[in-house]
C-alpha cells in the first residue's frame, strides 16, 4: 500500500485542516517525520490507520478521543486517504461519533460515525464502492487482505511504544512487543504446548516406570547374560529386549518339548484310561455273573414255593371259574323261575280268555238260535208296517228290532275280541314254551360243577 495524500480536519492536534501530499516526495522510498514532542507525528500513522480501517495505530487512542480538542464546535473532524494499491487507485473518507453545536440554539448534537470508499476505473472514472461503515469495512479487507492488527505489526510501530521498547528491561520489552505485535495468542499456544509437553513427559516417565517394573519382574531361566543384567538390577532396554526375545525364544522352545512330552503322557494316559475302563468292564461283568449265580441259587431254593404258589394260582383260578359259572347258574336259575311265572300268568290269562271265548260262542249261538225269531220279527215288522192303523205299534217293534241288531253287532264284537286274545295266549305260550327249552338246552350243556353236572327237573329248577 502507498499513500498519496492525507487529508486531516480537527483531528488529534490539527485544530484546523492539514494535507500532506506524499507525491511531493518524487521516487524516495526512505524519509523522516520529525518534531516536538506532542506536534502531531505518531497522529499522521493514527490518521491513515483510522483512515483504513476506523482504528488508531495506538492501542490508547479511538474513536470519538481523536477529535481534536482544539477544533471549534462547528468544524467537523474528518480524515481523507488517497493511496494505491495493486496499480489501482482508491479514496476512502472517515468520520468518528462526535459532537457539534447545532446550527440553531444552543447545545450540541451527536452525529453519528461515516465512512465513504471510492476507487478510480480504468477509465479514470471515481466509483463509490461503499457509502456505510459495515460496507466500507467490508470493501477494504477485501481490497488490503490483512486485518488492523496486521496492518499495525507489519507496516508501523507507534512512536510512544517504540520509546517504552527502547527504556524498558527484558521483562517489560517482552510485554511491549507483545502489546505491540498482538502476540499474546502465541503466548497462549506456547503456554499450551508447555502444558502438553508437560504431560507428555509425565506420560513417557510413567510408561518408563512400568517398563522398568516390568523388566525387574523378567524371570530368566536359560540365557545366562540376561540373568547377570536382571541380577546387576540393569533396566537398558537396549541391552534387555534382544536377549529376553532370544530367552522367548529359548522358552517356547522348552515349551513346545514341554507340550510334546505332555501330549505323550496324555496318549499314555489315555490308553491306561482305556485299559482301565475295560478292566471295569470285566469286573463288572464277573460282578454281573456272580449276582446272576445268586438270583439263580436263591430262586432254586424257592421252586418248591413257586410250584406250591403255582397250584394255588390255578386253585384260584378254578375257583374263580366255579364262582362265575355258580353265579351264572343262579342267573339262568332265576330266569327259568321269571320264565315260569310268565308261562302260569299267560295260562290263566289262557283260561279266562277261553272261558270268555266260550261265552261269547254260546251267546252267539243263543243269538243264533234266535234268528228265526228275528226273522219272523222282521216279517211281524213288515205286516205292521203295512198297518196303517198299527204305527204306533209298528214303531214300538222296530224300535225292539233295531235294540236286538245292536246287541247282536256287540255280541259279535266281543266274539271277535276273544278270538284275538285267545290267539294272544297261544303266541305267548308258545313263547313261554319256547324260552322254557332254551334254558332246558342250556342247563344240558352247563358245565361240570363241584365234579357233578347239574340235574334240572322238568321244572326247570336248577339243585
Amino acid at each position: 500500500m502507498k499513500p498519496i495524500k492525507l487529508t486531516m480536519k480537527a483531528f488529534g492536534p490539527y485544530a484546523e485542516t492539514e494535507t500532506i501530499d506524499f507525491t511531493e516526495l518524487g521516487s524516495r522510498t526512505m524519509f523522516v517525520i520529525s518534531g516536538k514532542t506532542g506536534s502531531g507525528k505518531t497522529t499522521i500513522f493514527d490518521a491513515i490507520s483510522y483512515a483504513i480501517y476506523g482504528k488508531a495505530s495506538g492501542e490508547d487512542r479511538n474513536g470519538p478521543e481523536l477529535r481534536s480538542q482544539f477544533a471549534r464546535d462547528d468544524h467537523e473532524t474528518e480524515v481523507s486517504l488517497e493511496f494505491s494499491l495493486r496499480n489501482k487507485m482508491y479514496h476512502i473518507i472517515r468520520a468518528p461519533q462526535q459532537e457539534r453545536k447545532k446550527k440553531s440554539g444552543d447545545g450540541v448534537t451527536t452525529i453519528g460515525a461515516r465512512a465513504e470508499l471510492y476507487a478510480w476505473s480504468d477509465d479514470g472514472e471515481k466509483l463509490l464502492i461503499g457509502s456505510k461503515v459495515n460496507e466500507v469495512e467490508e470493501k477494504i479487507k477485501e481490497v488490503m487482505l490483512i486485518d488492523s492488527n496486521q496492518f499495525r505489526q507489519i507496516l508501523m510501530i507507534p512512536q510512544g511504544e517504540f520509546r517504552k521498547l527502547l527504556t524498558s528491561d527484558s521483562k517489560d520489552k517482552e510485554v511491549i512487543l507483545q502489546r505491540l505485535f498482538h502476540t499474546q495468542i502465541y503466548k497462549m499456544v506456547e503456554e499450551k504446548l508447555k502444558l502438553e509437553a508437560a504431560a507428555l513427559k509425565k506420560t513417557v516417565e510413567d510408561q518408563v516406570n512400568e517398563r522398568n517394573e516390568a523388566i525387574h519382574r523378567i524371570h530368566a531361566f536359560f540365557n545366562e547374560e540376561l540373568k547377570k543384567y536382571l541380577e546387576a538390577g540393569s533396566t537398558n532396554d537396549l541391552i534387555i529386549l534382544p536377549l529376553l526375545i532370544e530367552e522367548i525364544s529359548a522358552m517356547a522352545e522348552k515349551l513346545e518339548e514341554s507340550n510334546d512330552k505332555v501330549n505323550a503322557k496324555k496318549s499314555e494316559r489315555d490308553k491306561l484310561l482305556r485299559k482301565h475302563e475295560e478292566a471295569k468292564a470285566v469286573v463288572k461283568q464277573f460282578t454281573t455273573i456272580e449276582e446272576l449265580k445268586a438270583k439263580k441259587e436263591m430262586l432254586e431254593a424257592q421252586a418248591e414255593v413257586f410250584v406250591q404258589k403255582e397250584v394255588e394260582v390255578k386253585n384260584a383260578l378254578k375257583a374263580n371259574l366255579l364262582a362265575s359259572q355258580e353265579e351264572l347258574c343262579h342267573r339262568l336259575k332265576h330266569d327259568l323261575t321269571q320264565a315260569q311265572k310268565n308261562e302260569e300268568n299267560v295260562r290263566l290269562n289262557q283260561e279266562i280268555l277261553e272261558q270268555k271265548l266260550r261265552q261269547c260262542e254260546a251267546d252267539f249261538e243263543k243269538e243264533t238260535a234266535r234268528e228265526q225269531e228275528r226273522i219272523a220279527a222282521a216279517d211281524e215288522c213288515i205286516r205292521l208296517q203295512s198297518m196303517k192303523q198299527d204305527v204306533y205299534s209298528f214303531a214300538e217293534i222296530k224300535k225292539q228290532a233295531d235294540t236286538l241288531k245292536a246287541q247282536l253287532k256287540e255280541k259279535t264284537s266281543l266274539l271277535e275280541k276273544a278270538n284275538k286274545a285267545l290267539q294272544e295266549g297261544e303266541r305267548a305260550s308258545n313263547r313261554s314254551r319256547e324260552k322254557r327249552n332254551k334254558l332246558i338246552r342250556r342247563s344240558l350243556f352247563f358245565p361240570r360243577i363241584r365234579g357233578n353236572p347239574p340235574s334240572l327237573n322238568m321244572n326247570g329248577t336248577c339243585f
